[in-house]
C-alpha cells in the first residue's frame, strides 16, 4: 500500500477525465521499458531498481563513517551543486529542526553547503566560522572538474590542511566521486580519503538515494534505513499496479500531460510546509532538466503558502492561465500548537481560538485551492499523513519515477541533459576567457596521433607552473581521458594524424609500440629525482644515440629498444653530465632566432658570467626538481617528433629547453639579487612562453637539423653537453 495520493479532480473542468483516461495506453507502453530499464536512456536507470537493489553493508559503512565524523564535527560541510547536493538538502530541510543552528547541545553537526554557487563572500564567511568550528566535509563531483565545487573544495582542503594537519584533513574528508576515472578520484586515492562511488548508471538529480545523499543525511541524523525503506515500498507498490485509478505515478503523469497537451504550460509546485522549500528546488531540477529539451516540457516552477500568496498570489489569481498547480499536502504536523484566545481581540480571530495552527495551515490550503481553480488554474492534489524518514523516501521515489514516465510522453531521454553540458562548456570558456593573460594558452600544446590525442600544459600559465613545485609531488605520469583537458573539442596543436611515424634517424620510422617506450623513457629519465637537471638531459641524449644505432635485418625494433633503454638508463645513472654557461647561450639564441619579425625577441642578458656565479650555481642543484618536471612535460606531445629528422632531435629541443631555463634563471636571480622559487618560477614562465609561444617550431626544429648525422661526440658538442669522464 501507498501512503501517497493523488486527486485529479479539480483539474476536470479543463480537461475531461475522457482525455486523462486516453494516456492510459500510451503509458502503457512505455512504462515497462522504464520498470525493465530498457526504455530510451537505459545507461542511466539505475535508480529505477536502486531501493530495492541497495546493499546493507553499503548503508552500514556510511553509518559508521557519519557516526565518526560526527564525534569530531561541530559543523559538517556538503560541496556539491544540482543533484550532487539539492536531494540530500530537501531531506535534511523537511525532517530538521527549523532553528536547528541556535539549538544548545546539538546532537548532530550542523549542516553546511558549499560549491552550489560562485560567491565570494559567502564561501569567505564560510571561513571565518570553520576557523572557530571543528569540522568535516564530503565533496561530491562524479569528475572533480565542475567550477563551483572544484573551487569550494580547493578552498576548504587548504583550509583543513592548515588547521588540522595534512593527515588530520584526511581523517576529515570523504569523497564520493566515479569509481575508476576523474580528477576527484585520483585526488581522493593519491590522498588516502575515504570514497564512495556515484553509480555510472544514476545521473546526479536521481542520485538522492545513493552514497551522494545518504552520506550528509546520516550526518545530519537521520535514518537513512527508513529512507531507502520508504522508497523500496513505493518501488514494490507501483510494480505492481499499472493504471491510474490505483497507481499515483501514473495518475500523476495522466493528468500533468493532459494538462500540457490543452495549453498548460508551466507546472507550479506548491508546499505549505516551510521546511520543505528545498524539495521543491530539488524537484524543479529533476523535472526541469529531464524534461526541458527539444522545444518541449512543461516549465517547472515553486512557491511556498501561504507566505508566496503575499507576493505570487495575484498572479496566480489573475494572471496568464497557461498554468496550474500540484498542491504537496501534509496531513499532519509533528508538533501540537494551538491559538489562544485574546481578552480584547482586537485582530478578530477569536474564532480561531483553541484550534491548532496545522488545522488553520490546512484551511488555508483548501480555500487557496478553491479559489485558484475558480480563478482558472486547475489542480492536482498529491498528499502524505506527514513528513518522515518513510514518507520522504516515497516521495522521492514516487517523483523519479512519475518524471521518466512523462519523459518517455513527451518523447524525449528525461535521462541525458545535452544543453546543461553545453551551457557549463560556454560557462567554462567564459570563464577561461576571463583569465589573465598568461593563462589563456592553458591547455595549449596538443599533438593529434592516430590513436590519440596527446596534450601538455602550456607553463606560461602561472598555476601550471606552480604545479612544477609541488612538494612530493608524485612521479609524472601520461594520464587518459584526463578530466578538463580530454573534454575539450577543439585542441589546437599539431595534426600528425596523415603523416608517417615518427623517424629514429633519417628515413627510418619508428614503429607505434617503439614509440611509447621511448615517450615513457623520457618521462622516467627527466623525473628521476636524484639526478641533476643535466644529467637527466644528458641521459637522454646517451639513450636516444643507443636507440638510433639500430638495423634493419637485426632483432625487431621494439626488442632493440628495450635493451638498449635499459642500459642507456643504467650508463646514465653512473655519469655526470655538464653544460657550460657558453653552450648554454648559444642555444639561448638559436632559440630566439626562431622567433618571427614583429614578435618579441628575448635578448641575452648581460654579465651573465658574473651573475651565474654569485647568483645560480649556489643554487641550482636545488632547481632540479621543478626543471626536470618542465622537461618531462615538455618532452609529452612533443612535436619535433614528427618534424625532425630522429629522435637525437628531440633530445636537442630538451637541450634547448634546459638552456633557455638557465639563461633566464639567471636573469631573474640577477633582479631579485637571489635565487629562490619565485624566480624559477618565473624563468620557466620565460622560456616557456619563448619556446612554445613565441618561436616558431618548425624553425627551431631544422636549426637542429646537423644533430642527426655524425658522431655521438659531433652530436653531444652540438647540444651543449660535456660528455662525462
Amino acid at each position: 500500500m501507498s501512503n501517497i495520493k493523488v486527486d485529479l479532480s479539480n483539474i476536470y473542468r479543463f480537461v475531461s477525465e475522457a482525455d486523462v483516461d486516453l494516456l492510459q495506453d500510451e503509458m502503457n507502453k512505455y512504462y515497462p521499458g522504464l520498470l525493465q530499464k530498457t526504455g530510451l536512456g537505459s545507461n542511466f536507470l539505475g535508480w529505477v531498481d536502486l531501493p530495492s537493489a541497495t546493499d546493507q553493508d553499503l548503508l552500514k559503512r556510511i553509518e559508521e563513517d557519519a557516526s565518526r565524523l560526527r564525534k569530531i564535527s561541530e559543523i559538517f560541510v556538503v560541496i556539491g551543486i544540482g543533484g550532487s547536493y539539492l536531494g540530500a538538502r530537501a531531506v535534511i530541510e523537511a525532517l530538521g529542526h527549523h532553528f536547528y543552528d541556535l539549538l544548545e547541545n546539538k546532537p548532530y553537526p550542523y549542516i553546511i553547503y558549499a560549491g552550489h554557487q560562485l560567491s565570494e563572500d559567502y564561501h569567505a564567511e564560510l571561513l571565518e566560522i570553520l576557523d572557530k568550528k571543528d569540522y568535516s566535509l564530503v565533496v561530491i563531483s562524479k569528475s572533480g572538474t565542475t567550477t563551483e565545487p572544484a573551487i569550494a573544495f580547493r578552498i576548504l582542503k587548504n583550509h583543513l590542511e592548515a588547521k588540522y594537519g595534512k593527515a588530520g584533513a584526511r581523517e576529515r574528508i570523504i569523497a564520493v566521486t566515479d569509481k575508476q576515472r576523474g580528477a576527484l578520484k585520483g585526488l581522493a586515492d593519491k590522498e588516502g580519503y575515504p570514497t564512495y562511488v556515484v553509480p555510472d548508471d544514476v545521473g546526479g538529480r536521481y542520485s538522492v538515494l545513493t552514497p551522494v545523499g545518504l552520506l550528509p543525511i546520516a550526518m545530519a541524523g537521520f535514518d537513512i534505513r527508513k529512507l531507502i525503506q520508504g522508497a523500496a515500498g513505493m518501488e514494490s507498490f507501483v510494480r505492481k499496479s499499472n493504471t491510474i485509478a490505483d497507481n499515483p505515478v501514473m495518475a500523476y503523469v495522466a493528468g500533468r500531460n493532459a494538462l500540457y497537451r490543452n495549453g498548460k504550460l508551466t507546472e507550479i509546485l506548491v508546499n505549505y510546509l516551510p521546511n520543505l522549500f528545498y524539495l521543491t528546488e530539488w524537484w524543479k531540477q529533476l523535472y526541469g532538466e529531464s524534461e526541458g529539451k527539444h522545444g518541449k516540457g512543461l516549465f517547472p516552477a515553486g512557491v511556498s503558502f501561504t507566505t508566496d500568496l503575499h507576493s505570487m498570489g495575484q498572479y496566480i489569481q489573475d494572471g496568464m492561465r497557461n498554468i496550474f498547480e500540484t498542491v504537496l499536502s501534509v496531513e499532519k504536523s509533528n508538533h501540537t500548537l494551538t491559538i489562544p484566545l485574546a481578552e480584547e481581540d482586537a485582530d478578530g480571530l477569536n474564532y480561531l481560538a483553541g484550534k491548532r495552527i496545522g488545522y488553520v495551515n490546512h484551511m488555508a490550503e483548501l480555500g487557496t485551492l478553491k479559489a485558484h481553480v475558480d480563478g482558472g488554474v486547475p489542480n492536482i492534489r498529491i498528499s502524505v499523513p506527514e513528513i518522515s524518514e518513510y514518507t520522504l523516501g516515497e516521495l522521492i521515489y514516487f517523483f523519479e519515477l512519475a518524471c521518466g514516465l512523462s519523459g518517455y510522453m513527451l518523447g524525449v531521454n528525461p535521462f541525458d541533459e545535452p544543453d546543461v553540458v553545453r551551457a557549463k562548456e560556454r560557462a567554462r570558456r567564459a570563464l577561461h576567457e576571463g583569465l589573465p593573460a598568461a593563462c589563456r594558452h592553458f591547455p595549449r600544446v596538443a599533438l593529434l596521433e592516430p590513436d590519440a590525442v596527446r596534450v601538455t600544459l602550456s607553463h606560461f600559465c602561472p598555476t601550471a607552473a606552480w604545479a612544477l613545485f609541488r612538494p612530493d609531488p608524485a612521479s609524472l605520469a601520461v594520464v587518459a581521458d584526463a578530466a578538463g583537458i580530454a573534454d575539450r573539442p577543439d585542441h589546437e596543436g599539431f595534426d600528425a594524424r596523415a603523416t608517417i611515424p615518427p623517424l629514429l634517424r633519417p628515413g627510418v620510422a619508428m614503429d607505434p609500440a617503439t614509440c611509447r617506450l621511448w615517450e615513457q623513457h623520457l618521462l622516467d629519465t627527466l623525473d628521476a629525482a636524484e639526478w641533476a637537471a643535466e644529467t637527466r638531459v644528458g641521459g637522454v641524449a646517451l639513450a636516444a644515440d643507443t636507440l638510433r644505432d639500430w638495423n634493419a635485418g637485426s632483432a625487431p625494433l621494439e626488442a632493440h629498444a628495450s635493451g638498449a633503454l635499459v642500459a642507456a638508463a643504467a650508463h646514465a645513472r653512473m655519469s655526470r653530465w655538464h653544460m657550460p654557461l657558453a653552450a648554454a647561450a648559444r642555444l639561448f639564441q638559436l632559440a630566439t632566432a626562431a622567433v618571427p619579425p614583429g614578435l618579441p625577441r628575448p635578448a641575452l642578458p648581460d654579465g651573465i658570467e658574473a651573475d651565474d656565479v654569485a647568483r645560480v650555481v649556489p643554487d641550482w642543484a636545488a632547481c632540479a626538481g621543478p626543471v626536470g618536471r618542465y622537461l618531462a612535460a615538455r618532452s609529452f606531445a612533443a612535436w619535433s617528433a614528427y618534424l625532425g629528422e630522429g629522435v637525437r632531435t628531440q633530445a636537442a629541443m630538451l637541450a634547448m629547453a634546459l638552456a633557455v631555463v638557465r639563461i633566464e634563471v639567471i636573469r631573474e636571480a640577477a633582479r631579485a639579487g637571489r635565487l629562490g622559487d619565485e624566480q624559477l618560477h618565473t624563468a620557466i614562465r620565460s622560456a616557456d612562453l619563448l619556446l612554445y609561444h613565441l618561436a616558431d617550431t618548425q624553425t627551431l626544429v631544422k636549426s637542429l637539423a646537423p644533430v642527426e648525422p655524425g658522431t655521438r661526440s659531433a652530436f653531444l658538442g652540438a647540444i651543449g653537453l660535456e660528455a662525462p669522464a
